[in-house]
């Protein structure tokens, strides 16, 4: 792909005809890029892309590549994948293509009710207590059924310990945040036990094996 002509204005009159040099190749196309009061002629083949005329348009136009949008003869070229040839799309020799911003693209934010964050501590209460289930058994089947565990080990459990505990108080402050009317207050309520009861019994009852596995290994 090669550009053999610079910008030029938007009118007719000072656009002009397409550069008139001989074009050596067979396949060779001479295109005029158009954005706003700017044009800028190009050599391509029939082998380029909608792909190589976004890439040539951010390059020159400075317009971000996924915000240009082709116009060719009133026809808006989006729907078509970039790596669609020229011709394909009804592009040839003279064709005049005109880049177009697209607006840019508004991502709506997830509007979360109050009965869906209170749906999401409780699954992450159930989550938290699975992974406080699965390393209280990890405790009891591997260190107390065979080697004493190593220092790493230990020290690995008892970070998850410190991690899980930390989890179960930034919930408890989600909870506290959560404008809830009488039924979500009753769940709100009954999630409060659960977390309390993690944090007072789950979490300390694995704190208690880690260290008596500790206590232990250290004794002989």
């Amino acid at each position: 792909q090669g550009i053999n002509a610079e910008y030029g204005g938007s009118s007719p009159n000072e656009m002009g005809n397409l550069v008139s040099s001989s074009v050596t190749s067979p396949s060779a196309m001479r295109i005029r890029l158009a954005h706003e009061n700017k044009a800028c002629d190009l050599t391509m083949t029939q082998s380029d892309t909608l792909g190589n005329l976004k890439a040539t348009a951010n390059q020159i136009f400075k317009i971000a590549y996924n915000r240009v949008r082709l116009v060719h003869d009133g026809k808006d070229l989006s729907e078509h994948p970039d790596s669609t040839a020229l011709p394909d799309v009804g592009i040839g020799d003279n064709s005049v293509v005109a880049a177009e911003v697209l607006p840019p693209q508004l991502v709506q934010k997830k509007v979360v009710t109050p009965e869906g964050l209170m749906t999401e501590c409780e699954a992450s209460a159930t989550e938290i207590k699975g992974k406080l289930d699965a390393l209280l058994q990890r405790v009891i089947d591997s260190w107390q059924g065979g080697e004493d565990p190593t220092e790493d080990e230990v020290r690995d459990a008892e970070n998850e310990c410190k991690m899980q505990d930390e989890l179960l108080t930034r919930l408890m402050l989600k909870m506290d945040g959560i404008e809830v009317d009488q039924e979500l207050r009753a769940r709100r309520k009954a999630l409060l036990k659960i977390v309390q009861g993690l944090q007072d019994g789950d979490l300390n009852v694995v704190r208690e094996a880690i260290q008596s596995r500790a206590a232990a290994k250290g004794e002989k």
